[in-house]
Formats: C-alpha cells, structure tokens, sequence
C-alpha cells in the first residue's frame, strides 16, 4: 500500500513562484552583466586603425553581436517568467475568501513560515490552515476540476 499523500495541483503550482521568481531575477542580473560585458568590450576599441589588419575588430563586433543575442534571448525567457508569476498571482486571486488569498500570498509569494503567518495574522495554527485549504480548494476548483467519472 502506497502511503504516500496525493498531490494538490494547487500548491504544486503555487509552490514554483519563488523558484521562477529566483530565475528571473538571476536572468536579469545575467542581462545586467552581459551589458556591462558589452560596454567594456566596445570601451576597448580603438578609433584608429592598427597595423596588422582588423582581426581583433572583427572579434569585437562578433562579441558585440553575440552580447546583444544572449540578451534578447534573456529578455524572451524573462518574459515567458512574468506571463508564468503573472498566471500564478492570478490563481491566488480566484481563492473567494480575503483573508485566504492573503494566507497564500504569505506563503508562496513572500515565502514565509507557518509559524511566522500565525503570528502576523493573529491566528492558530489550526484556522491558518484551514483558512489556507479552502483556498487551495478554490484554486483547484477553478484551475484544476477533476473529471467526473460518469
């Protein structure tokens, strides 16, 4: 017999906002990077032409390119996490009572504990989590309605 407990297709959800928070904001940190990388590479060429051909400009351009490839790129993903975050807020706000969309909010978008939640809202542990089941019921109920077996 299986004892492990069933998945909540609600909290599986809402539990990778904070991951897809994280890697956009590393993504955006790598653009802030692959800028400054760009900038130092074209500080370094020089007006004048040298001698010896313009391998070594030919290289920088490429970089150049190559830069403000990798940040389109970045820019495309970032946008593809915010559609992602922007869905997950949205599944908070189908929760119908307020005081669950705040639980949840706590909870998976400022991730904080349960026992830090309780004492922020004046509550038990028992009605935070109860208060915090029927929102996830509410989001299943709208995001993930089971087949009925008819």
């Amino acid at each position: 017999m299986d004892n492990t407990k069933p998945l909540n297709p609600a909290k599986e959800a809402l539990k990778e906002y904070r991951w897809k928070l994280k890697q956009r904001d590393e993504l955006l940190r790598e653009m802030d990077e692959s800028f400054d990388r760009a900038i130092s590479c074209t500080m370094r060429l020089k007006p004048h032409k040298t001698s010896g051909g313009s391998a070594s400009y030919d290289r920088m351009a490429d970089d150049v390119v190559r830069i403000a490839d990798t940040r389109e790129r970045l820019k495309a993903k970032i946008a593809e996490l915010d559609a992602k975050l922007a869905d997950i807020l949205k599944m908070i706000d189908a929760a119908n009572d307020e005081r669950g969309r705040l639980i949840l909010t706590m909870r998976y978008v400022r991730g904080m504990r349960w026992e830090d939640i309780q004492n922020e809202m004046h509550y038990s542990e028992k009605q935070v989590k109860r208060i915090h089941g029927f929102a996830l019921l509410d989001i299943n109920k709208r995001y993930f309605p089971k087949d009925d077996p008819k």
